[in-house]
């Protein structure tokens, strides 16, 4: 994931609205060593270190754009204000669920990026096939 100096365009809808996890506070993928109750215990904790940040996004020909909220950047002091993915980076993408939303997951070559948006279904479609004609 990097930074943008300009605020793309998105086809189709536009920009939509998002919240982002951002790179680093995802704890899905550790492994738990912890069984019974402390296996739930140590997954509530998890799901609790992760951060979520409002944002806008948009697909655009060859990147993935995320426009943070300025109420998060006056939060998370040092975040950046834009985030983009190049989608030819992108290897995967699938949906989870999630409470009122789904969540888009974007595999790439360097992790996991995952979103949560209206339609996820059909956001998530819409990345795979701009993946698919950024390769």
């Amino acid at each position: 994931m990097t930074r943008s100096a300009d605020a793309p365009e998105g086809r189709g809808s536009g920009r939509r609205l998002a919240n982002l996890l951002l790179p680093g506070t995802d704890r899905r993928d550790v492994p738990s060593t912890a069984t019974g109750v402390g296996r739930t215990v140590e997954r509530w904790r998890r799901r609790r270190a992760e951060i979520w940040v409002g944002t806008r996004f948009a697909v655009v020909p060859d990147h993935l754009w995320f426009g943070v909220s300025r109420a998060d950047q006056a939060l998370l002091r040092g975040l950046p204000g834009e985030m983009m993915l190049a989608l030819r980076d992108v290897t995967s993408v699938e949906t989870e669920p999630g409470v009122l939303t789904g969540i888009v997951a974007v595999h790439h070559e360097r992790g996991v990026l995952r979103f949560r948006c209206w339609r996820a279904g059909a956001v998530a479609a819409e990345v795979a096939a701009a993946a698919r004609d950024a390769r």
